[in-house]
C-alpha cells in the first residue's frame, strides 16, 4: 500500500519537483523502501513505495514505460493473465512479470482513460500524460483504496493520503462542520466524496477524474452487476463455483511467500485461511499463512480465540493471540502514533494499532474476512416474506430443500420483517446533545441521500438486500480505517469476499442457497473445515468492551477526559451522559454513540483543526 501523491498546475504553470518532495515526505510512515519525487513540467507525483508483491520487487520508485507517461500507484491488479491476453490483442507487447503500475500503463496506452473499465483489484493511481497534458485518476470498485483531492486557485493537488495533501500551502485545515455533524450521527460520514475537511474531497469508489484542458470532470465506471443467474442441478456445484472464485481472489492477494490472516472463529475469515492455506507454496518451505487472532477474553467471554485456535489447528497455521483486556480507554490517543486523518469513534485504538503493528513485524500482506455478512448471506426474513406474500408452496419448497442441504431447517426471520427494515437502510437516530442546527443538516443531508438512491435504484431480481448491503456508504468509510494512511502501520490487508468477482458470483446465486447462515460457504467448507466451526451459527458478542471497561473503572474510567469547547457548535455537553465524558445525570444508553462527542474532542485537539 504504497503512498502517492501529485500536483498539476492546470493553468500550466511550472510545478517544483521539491514542492512535490516534501510531500511525499510526510508518507515515508507508510511507505518505507522508497521516496521519491519528480516534476513534468506543470504536474509532479510523488511516492512512498511499500513492495508487496513478488512483481514489486522490481519497482524503484514512479513507473514510466516511455518516459513521457509517468504513473504513482498504489495499486494490485487482479486477473493479470486475461489482463495480458487482452493486451496482447489490442497490440502492447506485455512481459507476465510486469509490475502492476507498468500492467496500469499498457492499459492506458491500449485503452486511454477507459482503461479502468477493464481493470479489477484494489487500486488508487493517477497517470500523467505529457504529450495530452492529461491527468488520468481512478479509485477501485469498493473504495479499498482511498484516493483524495483539492482544488487550490489553479492547482489541483490529490493523492490516497491526506497527511501528504495538507502541508500543501493552499490547502486549507479548516474543518467541515457538515463531516463532523455526520460522524456524530452516524460514527462515518456517508458521504462517499466528503472528508472532515472543507477543502480536500474523495474520490467515490468506481470513479475516475480527469484533468485536461484546464478541466476537471469526474464519472462513475462501473456498478454492481444486476443481471445473470446461476441455475446448477445440484448445490455442490454452487459450492465448487464458490471455492473456485474464492481461490481465485485470494490468490491474487497472495502474491507473497507468506502473509497474515485476521483470523476469528466465524466462517468467513476461516473460510478464506483454509482457501488461502490451499493455495500457498513457499520456496521456503514452512507455513504460508499465520494467523493472528483478537480476542476479548478475560474482559468478555467471546469465544473468539477458542474457535480460532480450533481453526488454526485443523489448517496447520500458527496463531498468536492479542488480547482487548489491559487496554485503557483512550489510551495513547493525542501520541503521533494514534493520530488518525479522520475522527474515530473507537476508545481503543491503541488495541488496533497494536494488533495491526504486530502483523507488519514480520509480513506485508495479510487477508481479512470483511464482507461476508454483506456479499454470503440472505435476509433472515425471506422465508417469513414468502409467507406473508401468499407464497406459502415456494416457502417450504425453499425450506426443505435447503434443509436437504444443510441438514437443517433455516430460521424463518419473523422477527426481522417484524421490525420493518434492513440492516443496509439508513436510519437516521439523531443523538439527543446534537445541537438543533447540526441535527437539522444531518436529517437533510440524510433524507437527499435516500431520494438520489430510491432514484438511481435498480432492483436486483436476486438479492436484493445483498445489492443494497454491497452498494452502501459504510464499506468506503469502514475499508479506509484498515488503510495505512489512517493506520500509520505499513501492512496491506486484502478483502477477498469484496472481490468484484465473488460479489458477482454472490449475486447470481439463488436466495434459497444462501438463506441467513451463508449456506453455500458451510457446504464449501464441509470436509475443509472442522464441524465446530462449519456448523456454528453466526451469534452477537457476549458482551460489549466498552460497557466492561466502564463497569470495571466505576466513574473515573475515562480519567480527566470531558468533552470539551473544541466541539460546543455541535455538541451540548449538559446532554452527553456524565459516564461518556458529558455533563448530564443519566447513564448513557448507547455508549458508543454517546462516546462520539468526546471522541471528537480529543481528535481535534490532535492538531488537525
Amino acid at each position: 500500500m504504497s503512498g502517492i501523491v501529485g500536483v498539476v498546475h492546470l493553468d500550466g504553470r511550472l510545478v517544483h519537483a521539491e514542492q512535490v518532495s516534501r510531500l511525499a515526505e510526510a508518507m515515508r510512515f507508510r511507505g518505507p523502501d522508497c521516496v521519491q519525487a519528480r516534476g513534468y513540467g506543470p504536474a509532479g507525483l510523488g511516492i512512498a513505495l511499500l513492495r508487496t508483491t513478488r512483481e514489486s520487487e522490481r519497482e524503484d520508485g514512479l513507473a514510466t514505460l516511455d518516459g513521457e507517461v509517468w504513473i504513482a500507484a498504489d495499486a494490485r491488479i487482479d486477473g493479470r493473465g486475461a489482463l495480458v491476453s487482452a493486451l496482447t490483442a489490442a497490440g502492447r507487447h506485455v512481459d507476465g512479470s510486469s509490475t502492476d503500475p507498468e500492467l496500469i500503463l499498457h492499459a492506458y496506452s491500449a485503452w486511454g482513460e477507459s482503461l479502468v473499465e477493464r481493470l479489477i483489484g484494489d487500486f488508487a493511481f493517477a497517470v500523467w500524460d505529457g504529450p495530452r497534458q492529461r491527468l488520468v485518476c481512478a479509485r477501485d470498485h469498493f473504495g479499498v483504496k482511498p484516493f483524495f483531492h483539492a482544488r487550490t486557485g489553479s492547482a489541483l493537488v490529490f493523492g490516497n493520503t491526506v497527511d501528504a495533501i495538507l502541508p500543501h500551502p493552499g490547502v486549507s485545515a479548516q474543518p467541515s462542520e457538515a463531516s463532523l455533524a455526520d460522524f456524530l450521527a452516524h460514527g462515518y460520514d456517508p458521504d462517499p466524496s466528503s472528508t472532515p475537511f472543507v477543502s480536500i474531497r474523495a474520490l467515490p469508489p468506481a470513479h475516475v477524474l480527469v484533468a485536461e484542458g484546464g478541466a476537471i470532470r469526474i464519472r462513475r465506471y462501473w456498478a454492481l452487476p444486476v443481471d445473470g443467474e446461476l441455475r446448477y442441478a445440484r448445490p455442490e456445484e454452487y459450492a465448487e463455483h464458490f471455492r473456485a472464485v474464492l481461490g481465485d481472489a485470494v490468490r491474487d492477494r497472495l502474491r507473497v511467500d507468506r502473509a497474515a490472516i485476521l483470523l476469528s472463529g466465524g466462517t468467513d475469515s476461516t473460510a478464506v485461511a483454509a482457501v488461502a492455506v490451499d493455495a500457498g507454496g513457499s520456496p521456503a518451505g514452512g507455513p504460508t499463512v499465520y494467523a493472528f487472532t483478537g480476542v476479548g477474553e478475560p474482559l468478555i467471554a467471546d469465544g473468539e480465540g477458542r474457535y480460532a485456535a480450533i481453526a488454526a489447528e485443523a489448517l496447520g497455521i500458527p496463531i498468536r493471540y492479542r488480547s482487548i483486556d489491559g487496554y485503557a480507554p483512550f489510551e495513547r490517543w493525542g501520541t503521533p502514533g494514534l493520530r488518525t486523518p479522520e475522527p474515530s469513534d473507537d476508545p481503543l485504538l491503541a488495541f488496533t494499532a497494536d494488533h495491526l503493528s504486530s502483523i507488519a513485524a514480520g509480513f506485508r500482506v495479510g487477508l481479512t474476512g470483511e464482507g461476508g455478512d454483506a456479499t454470503l448471506r440472505e435476509s433472515a426474513s425471506r422465508l417469513a416474506r414468502l409467507v406473508a406474500g401468499g407464497r406459502v408452496w415456494t416457502a417450504a419448497r425453499e425450506a426443505a430443500e435447503y434443509a436437504r442441504i444443510h441438514r437443517r431447517f433455516p430460521r424463518p426471520g419473523l422477527r426481522t420483517l417484524l421490525r420493518g427494515r434492513s440492516p443496509a437502510d439508513e436510519t437516521v437516530e439523531i443523538p439527543r446533545w446534537l445541537r438543533q442546527d447540526a441535527a437539522a443538516g444531518v436529517r437533510e443531508r440524510a433524507a437527499r441521500r435516500s431520494a438520489s438512491r430510491e432514484t438511481g435504484r435498480t432492483a436486483h431480481p436476486l438479492r436484493p438486500e445483498a445489492y443494497r448491503h454491497l452498494s452502501h456508504p459504510f464499506w468506503p468509510a469502514y475499508l479506509y480505517r484498515y488503510d495505512p494512511g489512517f493506520t500509520r502501520v505499513p501492512v496491506e490487508l486484502g478483502h477477498p469476499l469484496l472481490d468484484v468477482r465473488v460479489a458477482a458470483f454472490a449475486l447470481s446465486v439463488p436466495p434459497a442457497q444462501w438463506y441467513n447462515d451463508k449456506g453455500v460457504v458451510r457446504l464449501a467448507m464441509r470436509g475443509r473445515l472442522p464441524r465446530e466451526i462449519v456448523e456454528r451459527r453466526k451469534s452477537p458478542l457476549a458482551g460489549d468492551p466498552l460497557r466492561a471497561l466502564r463497569a470495571r473503572g466505576g466513574e473515573g474510567w475515562l480519567g480527566e477526559r470531558t468533552v470539551g469547547s473544541e466541539v460546543e457548535g455541535l455538541v451540548d455537553a449538559s446532554r452527553v451522559p456524565r459516564d461518556a465524558g458529558g455533563a448530564g445525570e443519566s447513564p448513557s444508553r448507547d455508549l458508543t454513540a454517546d462516546l462520539r462527542p468526546l471522541c471528537l474532542t480529543l481528535w481535534m485537539r490532535g492538531g488537525h483543526s
